[in-house]
């Protein structure tokens, strides 16, 4: 729904922001998709997983490859891999550039 997409435009934005960036990228996008996926009862993109019984990785960044790369393709944009934690151009729709007061 709209109210959906607008919801993960800003938790994308906070993210972008919580990492101390001015634009968004595709690491945020993945990362807002992840956590209202798993807002949802039943995660569907990426397996239902209890929080309570979650540990942290050894290593964080294999694991943000591996469930970039479930969302991505989950999501039908898997030519979006190659692009990694860059930005994401103009010309994919997803380059919102926070400006200097956050919004």
């Amino acid at each position: 729904t709209i109210r959906m997409l607008e919801s993960l435009v800003r938790v994308s934005q906070a993210h972008a922001r919580l990492c101390a960036r001015s634009s968004v990228t595709l690491q945020d996008a993945v990362m807002a998709v992840l956590v209202l996926d798993s807002s949802m009862t039943g995660s569907s993109l990426v397996g239902w997983s209890n929080a309570l019984h979650t540990h942290f990785p050894e290593d964080p960044d294999a694991e943000y490859e591996v469930s970039q790369r479930q969302v991505l393709l989950g999501l039908g944009v898997g030519h979006l891999l190659s692009g990694g934690r860059e930005g994401v151009s103009e010309a994919d729709g997803m380059d919102y550039d926070l400006g200097a007061d956050g919004n």
